[in-house]
């Protein structure tokens, strides 16, 4: 069983062992009890967490997704000179260490068979093969180890969904009930910004509210984590709504339970929404329409038709916006929307007035050039993988100093950075990655289409948000990673849920552990 050390492989118990391990763990004791008594509260504090989530990791490995999902928004880094590593890359290393351990204890040989490993490994390959011309190797290396990230957390939350493929529905409800409580905490903080104006001055808006920003130190990123989950916190509320957490007419007090959750997993959706929409972010706005279009529109046919309707009101929305017809204070985040062609036209770019209206458009469009510049020096492989900053101030418009660390639209940054070779690789993976998932869509049912739906729309939301951002950052590409592994498993989880009662995994006895 899961619960008594099953990932342990099950020989702690033997009396060969015995001494040796009463030894072992009174050295332990001895070497914790001297830094209890002479480390720094908050070291003593940390440490003792993060041993007892080893401890719990080893029983149980999934109990470690949730404490990402709350390292991403809120874990501290650890800076290693010019490199920092956040509390989410080390908890990713844990995951992954104990999984190994697992496999090598069971001596079992993992399932590495998953969807969307090759396109993922094609386009880590195209960033080393970019390393052929990178202007510095320095900064190619935490852009290598972020993908790397990726491809092994997406690999490895596969496997675990898999080998307890009968439990997928408690999970994949694990995992994304992690996601979920851990955006929420993060909106309401950025709610709080944005009602007692806390923060930089220059976030003010309206004259009595300040732009949302989190704990992530300006507003775009915080709408592109927060667009991230909200999709698939929509779509589980949406399901728990309809047919209860645990529907159970034979036990109306459980039945009512699992309403009550369904009523908190709303109210979590809609602090998420709320403070994306006090992000102020035009991209984090686009991005959740298109979003929860797709939750709303392939969640049933008849919900096709409110779809229609809300990309007409969307459409009539930007139309009255550009005409001036909407009110001042949304008027103001429709203006220069017209003004978007001047990527196209750099001489009048160069020479472009620059106003507390427009500048955040021409910031883009500046950066946006200079990476069109590169590509253009650099076609074939990019200035290497990481290295937009770095090239940035031998490609910039007068002017724009700050190379502010990307291109502030990926496809452009990709094409920059690792030129066709890795533009044709990232278009592939995320072709491939929407054909199968919509093509696998309609097998699916239940909790498992409502999650599969979910990890869709927070795709959706990357892709879109993408064009005028980046949100590979600050550890966010450990959430499209689950995301990716929740969508490839989601034909998994076709069983009821609460059906079965063993913990075992499917391809294991329940003496293997014991053997």
């Amino acid at each position: 069983m899961l619960g008594k050390g099953y990932w342990l492989g099950g020989n702690l118990g033997r009396k060969g062992y015995a001494l040796r391990e009463s030894l072992v763990w009174a050295g332990v004791g001895i070497v914790l009890a001297g830094f209890v008594a002479r480390g720094p509260l908050s070291v003593v504090a940390l440490g003792a967490g993060g041993a007892g989530l080893l401890m719990a990791a080893l029983l149980w490995p999934p109990v470690v997704y949730p404490a990402l999902a709350f390292a991403v928004p809120f874990g501290p880094g650890l800076s290693l000179g010019a490199f920092t590593v956040g509390s989410a890359d080390l908890l990713v290393g844990l995951i992954v260490a104990v999984w190994m351990g697992y496999n090598l204890a069971q001596r079992r040989w993992p399932t590495l068979r998953a969807e969307w490993t090759i396109p993922l490994v094609l386009f880590f390959l195209a960033q080393v093969v970019s390393l052929r011309e990178a202007w510095s190797w320095t900064a190619a290396l935490p852009e290598l180890i972020k993908w790397g990230e990726i491809i092994a957390l997406y690999v490895v939350t596969v496997d675990i969904l898999r080998t307890w493929r009968r439990h997928w529905e408690r999970l994949a409800l694990w995992i994304a009930g992690g996601l979920v409580v851990a955006a929420a905490a993060e909106a309401a903080l950025g709610l709080v910004q944005f009602l007692f104006r806390i923060g930089p001055p220059q976030f003010i808006i309206l004259g009595r509210f300040l732009r949302a920003y989190g704990t992530f130190a300006q507003p775009n990123p915080y709408a592109g984590y927060l667009g991230l989950v909200l999709p698939l916190a929509v779509s589980l509320s949406l399901h728990a709504l309809h047919v209860g957490v645990w529907p159970d007419e034979e036990r109306p007090l459980r039945q009512w339970l699992g309403r009550a959750v369904a009523l908190v997993g709303a109210a979590l959706t809609g602090i998420i929404g709320m403070g994306l929409l006090a992000s102020w972010s035009r991209g984090g706005w686009l991005g959740m329409v298109a979003a929860l279009s797709v939750v709303i529109g392939l969640r049933s046919r008849r919900a096709v038709l409110l779809s229609v309707v809300l990309a007409f009101l969307l459409l009539s929305t930007v139309v009255l916006g550009v005409v001036g017809a909407l009110p001042p204070a949304v008027q103001e985040r429709f203006q220069g929307l017209e003004d978007w062609t001047l990527f196209l036209r750099p001489v009048e770019l160069r020479s472009i007035r620059v106003t507390g209206e427009n500048f955040a458009l021409v910031e883009r469009m500046a950066h946006w050039w200079a990476a069109w510049a590169m590509w253009l020096d650099y076609p074939w492989t990019g200035v290497g993988a990481g290295n937009y900053a770095v090239a940035y101030e031998a490609y910039r418009m007068p002017g724009w100093k700050d190379p502010l660390g990307h291109a502030h639209n990926i496809f452009l940054n990709v094409m920059a950075e690792t030129g066709l070779v890795g533009l044709v690789a990232y278009v592939l993976l995320w072709g491939w990655v929407y054909v199968l998932a919509l093509y696998r869509l309609p097998r699916t049912h239940g909790w498992a289409r409502a999650v599969h739906l979910g990890a869709l729309g927070g795709l959706t939301h990357l892709t879109v948000h993408n064009l005028f951002d980046n949100l590979y950052v600050r550890g966010m590409y450990t959430y499209v990673a689950i995301l990716l592994a929740l969508l490839s498993t989601s034909l998994e989880g076709q069983t009821q849920y609460g059906e079965h009662t063993s913990d075992v995994p499917d391809d294991e006895s329940p003496a293997a552990g014991e053997s």
